[in-house]
């Protein structure tokens, strides 16, 4: 076969165009990226910055597989049409800006990546396209899908993710469908449909504008292998919750919630049902590892104070629905989740102990600095920031006035403000810093910890 494709006026053809485009590439070389499968054609060409597809490909008309990944192609000829044969296409990594009409005479194609590149709209009649398993997208400046693509029944795989959609389809006919990414778009509403889709594993809805998730993919959320619907409008999605997928999640974790009681006998004099359930959605959209089992295991009870630890979790903002809650008394998280407390702290606001700790060694979550909206905790009586990665510690810590533990261990900091607003700092521990020069209210009745 590779005999009788050298000899091809194609081959000779193709050659020559390359030698054009200042690629000179001997025969062999060339043939190289000639692969028979499956008595197939399949020709990839990866990293070899061209800038446009060479015509004399589209004259191999029984070409199943055509892979232009990782080049500078700014536009495909017409003749694209030609390989009615094609099943997949990757033109990931590229630089186009629109694609031919002709494509929609593929009818054949199963996979279509085009992520990567700079097209503003899908100009793809979707009905035509019925093998089609794989569509991704990802990484455009799109701004509208056709609705037609709702009619691709066997779609497995849909990456939208990266564009500027702000409307969906209908995803009632995609049932094949495993692994949805629409994160990083402008999409208020999502359809309804898409928590009907029994074999999605995948669902990816973070960083749009979506205020409300429909209760079909809430009473859904444990089937679902990874979901993410962060950095949406998360104190509107909790408000926004369904009565029914409270009373829904109840009744059908009526044993999971029998555990919990039996090992928690005190949770729920403390909270409520519905608080649970609503925390346990609120993180479980942030941590896939999260299950309404082992929720519990964050609470911890001692004369009538809660205690709640989320150290290692894998959470990027801090849990909204926490500060519905009574009398927690001590709250342990990791750090960088003050960056991103609400306005509004309510209940939170009487927190006695608070231990901020970065257990995830991921330089995502360092912090430099404290963030100031630390004095949100006015009531706070010990602070414990050891062993994160802080620099600077901001001014208005002096505001905590009743502090009597402040510990910052094993930090970077070089410099620390006038604490001589804390009349009531006992233990101040700086172990780790040495020359750091320390001003506080009563420094003799303070037990400054040094190394």
């Amino acid at each position: 076969m590779s005999k009788a494709i050298k000899k091809s006026p194609q081959f000779k053809m193709l050659g020559l165009e390359l030698k054009l485009l200042d690629l000179s590439i001997s025969d062999t070389v060339l043939l190289r990226h000639f692969i028979l499968s499956n008595r197939k054609l399949e020709f990839s060409f990866v990293g070899y910055d061209l800038p446009i597809i060479p015509k004399s490909l589209f004259m191999f008309e029984n070409l199943g597989s055509l892979d232009l990944q990782s080049n500078n192609i700014e536009r495909i000829f017409d003749e694209l049409g030609n390989l009615k044969k094609l099943n997949r296409l990757n033109l990931d990594d590229n630089k186009l800006v629109e694609l031919p009409d002709t494509i929609n005479i593929l009818r054949f194609l199963e996979i279509i990546k085009l992520k990567n590149n700079n097209l503003n709209e899908i100009n793809i009649d979707f009905n035509k396209f019925t093998y089609l398993s794989i569509l991704d997208l990802a990484n455009n400046n799109i701004r509208s899908i056709p609705a037609s693509l709702s009619k691709c029944a066997e779609l497995e795989e849909l990456n939208l993710s990266n564009n500027q959609i702000s409307k969906l389809f209908d995803f009632e006919n995609l049932k094949q469908l495993h692994t949805l990414k629409l994160n990083d778009n402008n999409i208020v509403e999502i359809p309804d449909t898409i928590g009907h889709i029994s074999a999605l594993k995948i669902l990816d809805i973070s960083n749009n504008n979506i205020d409300k998730i429909p209760s079909s993919i809430l009473l859904n959320i444990d089937e679902y292998v990874i979901f993410n619907a962060s950095g949406n409008n998360m104190q509107e999605i909790l408000v926004n919750i369904d009565q029914s997928v409270y009373e829904k999640l109840l009744m059908e974790n009526q044993y999971k919630f029998t555990k919990i009681i039996d090992e928690h006998p005190k949770l729920f004099e403390y909270i409520s049902f519905k608080q649970l359930i609503t925390l346990y959605i609120e993180m479980r959209i942030n941590d896939n590892n999260i299950t309404l089992s082992n929720i519990a295991n964050f609470f911890s009870f001692n004369n009538n104070r809660i205690s709640i630890n989320l150290t290692g979790m894998r959470i990027d903002y801090f849990p909204i629905s926490l500060t519905s809650i009574k009398f927690i008394h001590s709250l342990s998280i990791p750090v960088w989740l003050l960056k991103t407390l609400p306005t509004k702290i309510e209940h939170l606001a009487n927190l006695k102990i608070l231990k901020c700790w970065n257990s995830i060694n991921n330089t995502k979550f360092v912090l430099d600095e404290l963030p100031s909206t630390i004095v949100k905790f006015s009531e706070l009586e010990e602070l414990n920031l050891w062993f994160n990665k802080l620099k600077r510690i901001p001014k208005i810590i002096g505001n905590l006035v009743k502090l009597r533990v402040l510990t910052l261990a094993y930090n970077k900091i070089t410099y620390l403000p006038q604490l001589t607003n804390l009349h009531d700092l006992e233990v101040l521990d700086l172990r780790g810093m040495k020359n750091l020069n320390v001003h506080v209210s009563n420094s003799a009745d303070v037990n400054i910890l040094r190394d």
